[in-house]
């Protein structure tokens, strides 16, 4: 009765539309229109509900969309968007492929919506919503999953497993099946299932678990065909689920399948993680290596020319390995004289992993040097004498190294070939003398901070310890006297000589019925005066000894 009238035409196929038009006298008139629908909107699918735990990786996957028309593959629709609806936080979605993405920022217990958008090239759109669930750590969690979607002729025997998490054996089980009428359910136990379909379509599997008051789906799109039609082809993916870095890999699809028995060709598309590196490819297979460590998430496929499977993201988990000091060895002399140069071979350094080496070297305790590097020859050139002291360092190509410590002693002449440390006289007779020097005779640089330490033997008086040249007064007891000269290299005290005295006598002496110890001179010989003056004292103490020993014959006598 209306002259205006809208019309829906939800199904593909051709439509005959008649308005007729009567009057008042009974007369009709009427015209007809043919129309064909050719397009449908696309089916999105969002995927099943999840459940996670706080701080698990989401990822949102609509490759099981696809076009109602069955004339384009999921990789050719138009436009796939992702969209959050509602959620306890604002989270950030990063689209990774053609409908996969991630989630970030769900740092907050709740349930997530995600939407997902999907527009075929005639611009006819439809959505789907996904429902996310994040448990805090405390929170048991149930998972089901079916796996990727199934492939099947009419009349062919279908098996499904369910994989489960969280789901004991004591969980009620319910399978349910679209389209009932065309389906054989041959047996149903727990997580597995047999059935065959008995015409052509796509058919959404259900299986539901439910425990402890809690139920969680998942579900499997089946699409049957028989073989005169071409059907999207069936992908089977298989991969490590994890490797050592350094080693590789193969992500193959040899078991996926044409339904009507045209060749496949794999697609193989790396999303996130570390740097993959193809070593080898094949129709069906690809086989990586990569240095780093990290979790590979690549996007793979198989198509027979005109149709493309449903996209499977693998994830490998790849182990960070360890690897090899490389070794720093520096070949050369450790001695010099002022003036000259040292090249130090840096050839001999060595990486067990077979890496490129490259060098690095810092003068630590002086800065009277110049240091540099030419490929493997390490110069060296002192503008001061003394003991320096360096790090050689190799690195490998990741930066992997080890050090070497070089230390050059640096004399100021060519007659001071090594550190001494000597007393002026190294034997003693304590019934005369007890005082000595201790010296290095000019062998140390000036520059360094030097110390002299007592070793061993009864405590014995070092007058000026920092000195090159000190006073040492021994104890009035015989015994060896060991004493060591260290100098302060690198915030730490370094030995560089030692030297020992040997003190004998020191017997007591009687004077006028009382003993006494013998008294002793100050020895210098560290030059001519004092020379001279270690003359003296000493034919004056044969002069005292002798009349200490009549004194001392009159007395017993």
């Amino acid at each position: 009765g209306q002259s205006t009238a809208q019309i829906a035409l939800a199904q593909l196929g051709y439509y005959s539309i008649r308005l007729e038009v009567r009057d008042g006298g009974g007369r009709i008139s009427y015209k007809l229109w043919n129309l064909r629908v050719v397009n449908q909107a696309p089916v999105a699918d969002a995927g099943e509900d999840q459940t996670v735990q706080l701080g698990s990786d989401i990822t949102l996957n609509a490759s099981r969309s696809r076009d109602a028309n069955d004339t384009l593959s999921f990789r050719d629709l138009d436009e796939v968007v992702w969209t959050q609806v509602s959620g306890p936080v604002q989270t950030t979605i990063t689209e990774l492929a053609h409908g996969l993405a991630s989630v970030s920022g769900a740092n907050a217990a709740g349930t997530y919506v995600f939407k997902v958008s999907v527009k075929d090239r005639n611009q006819a759109l439809s959505s789907d919503t996904l429902q996310i669930t994040i448990l805090d750590e405390d929170t048991p969690y149930l998972s089901v999953n079916l796996g990727p979607n199934r492939h099947a002729r009419v009349g062919q025997v279908v098996d499904l497993v369910a994989g489960l998490q969280g789901v004991s054996s004591q969980a009620n089980f319910a399978w349910t099946v679209s389209n009932p009428a065309l389906v054989n359910v041959i047996s149903t136990d727990a997580n597995r299932a047999s059935m065959t379909f008995l015409g052509v379509g796509n058919f959404k599997v259900v299986l539901s678990a439910t425990e402890g008051g809690r139920t969680t789906n998942a579900s499997v799109w089946v699409s049957v065909s028989d073989l005169t039609v071409n059907d999207v082809p069936v992908l089977v993916v298989s991969a490590p689920q994890s490797v050592q870095a350094g080693t590789s890999f193969t992500i193959s699809t040899t078991e996926s399948r044409d339904m009507i028995g045209l060749p496949l060709e794999a697609r193989f598309e790396q999303v996130s993680g570390p740097a993959l590196f193809a070593v080898s490819s094949q129709r069906d297979s690809v086989t990586y290596t990569t240095t780093q460590g990290g979790v590979a998430t690549s996007l793979v496929r198989v198509s027979d020319g005109s149709l493309d499977s449903i996209a499977q993201v693998i994830k490998v988990l790849v182990h960070p390995s360890p690897r090899s000091l490389a070794i720093s060895r520096a070949a050369g002399p450790r001695e010099l004289v002022l003036g000259q140069t040292l090249n130090f071979d840096l050839a001999a350094s060595s990486d067990a992993d077979g890496h490129n080496l490259s060098f690095f070297v810092e003068e630590l305790l002086t800065k009277g040097a110049s240091l540099s590097l030419s490929g493997t020859t390490l110069n060296f050139t002192p503008a001061i004498a003394g003991l320096h002291r360096f790090p050689v360092t190799a690195y490998d190509d990741f930066d992997v190294g080890s050090s070497e410590v070089v230390e050059v002693m640096v004399r100021s002449s060519s007659a001071a070939n090594t550190v001494q440390a000597r007393p002026a006289k190294a034997n003693i007779d304590l019934n005369f003398e007890s005082t000595t020097e201790l010296s290095d005779f000019g062998s140390a640089s000036p520059s360094m901070d030097l110390l002299w330490v007592q070793s061993s033997g009864s405590p014995a008086s070092i007058a000026s310890p920092s000195l090159s040249t000190t006073e040492v007064t021994l104890p009035q007891q015989a015994g060896t006297y060991e004493f060591a000269l260290y100098a302060l290299v690198d915030s730490e005290w370094q030995q560089l000589a030692t030297t020992s005295i040997v003190a004998e006598g020191a017997e007591p002496i009687l004077v006028n019925g009382n003993s006494s110890d013998s008294g002793g001179c100050a020895l210098a010989l560290d030059g001519p005066g004092y020379a001279l003056i270690g003359f003296v004292c000493a034919i004056f103490a044969l002069f005292v000894s002798v009349l200490v020993r009549r004194k001392k014959s009159h007395v017993q006598a």
